[in-house]
């Protein structure tokens, strides 16, 4: 029986959720005190928002920023599998690789099923390769290259280009200014990186929670969540060779 990628990310989710368990459940008492015991009654959902959401007073002790960007990321594919959005060959893939990263930062042994299911993509994405190989491929000239076609005129070869129209898309960063294709207008993404690493940083200092949060999740979305640990490392050094300075 073919098994959809849809079915492969929910019993991922249905693994990932049986190793948060007893793991959240464990660390949030070792906080809170026995009489907290809300785990069982928590989705997959439910307990990857307890880990973001309780992260600096209680997973921090233990986990580090590479398992929170795993956590907020688990929690889009979850929010994903729910709307019933469809996944691709190589999007299950990730699911699965990054629910195997985390469960395996806490010790629970459901990584190993994760693990097994993402084995079988392995398989899959090789027959597919393997059954396209073995097709004759015929190759059929684009458009652009049939409109470009040479026409030979009195002996000489003139060519008909044609250009494509520039799309021009709104920079990412969120000033309204259009960019000339890219995702951001020259400069304004390392600027939106360091408004963002800042915010980030501020938590329990003059920012609000919500907002630090917000700009957590910003950087891991658009690819940035490694560039806070940078960050931090090179501060670090910065006020290290300050003190020898000294």
């Amino acid at each position: 029986m073919v098994v959809s990628n849809r079915e492969r990310v929910g019993k991922a989710m249905d693994s990932l959720m049986a190793g948060l368990i007893p793991y959240v459940e464990r660390e949030m008492q070792r906080k809170f005190g026995k009489e907290w015991d809300q785990a069982h009654s928590l989705d997959v959902s439910g307990l990857l928002y307890c880990i973001v959401n309780h992260w600096s007073d209680v997973f921090s002790q233990k986990l580090g920023w590479t398992e929170r960007s795993h956590a907020s990321e688990l929690i889009e594919v979850r929010n994903k599998w729910a709307h019933q959005k469809p996944f691709s060959l190589d999007d299950t893939d990730r699911a699965l690789d990054t629910a195997i990263r985390l469960l395996r930062a806490i010790s629970a042994p459901q990584a190993d099923e994760v693990d097994r299911e993402r084995q079988e993509i392995t398989h899959v994405r090789y027959e597919d390769q393997t059954k396209r190989e073995q097709k004759p491929q015929i190759i059929t000239p684009h458009a652009d290259v049939r409109a470009d076609r040479a026409k030979t005129i009195n002996g000489f070869v003139k060519v008909q280009a044609t250009r494509a129209m520039k799309t021009y898309l709104l920079c990412e960063c969120g000033c309204g200014e259009k960019t000339a294709g890219g995702r951001f207008r020259p400069g304004h993404d390392a600027k939106l990186k360091s408004k963002l690493i800042r915010t980030a940083r501020a938590e329990g200092e003059n920012k609000a929670p919500s907002a630090c949060e917000a700009a957590w999740n910003e950087l891991v979305v658009l690819g940035w969540s490694h560039m806070f640990d940078e960050e931090q490392t090179r501060r670090t050094a910065e006020r290290n060779r300050r003190g020898r300075l000294r």
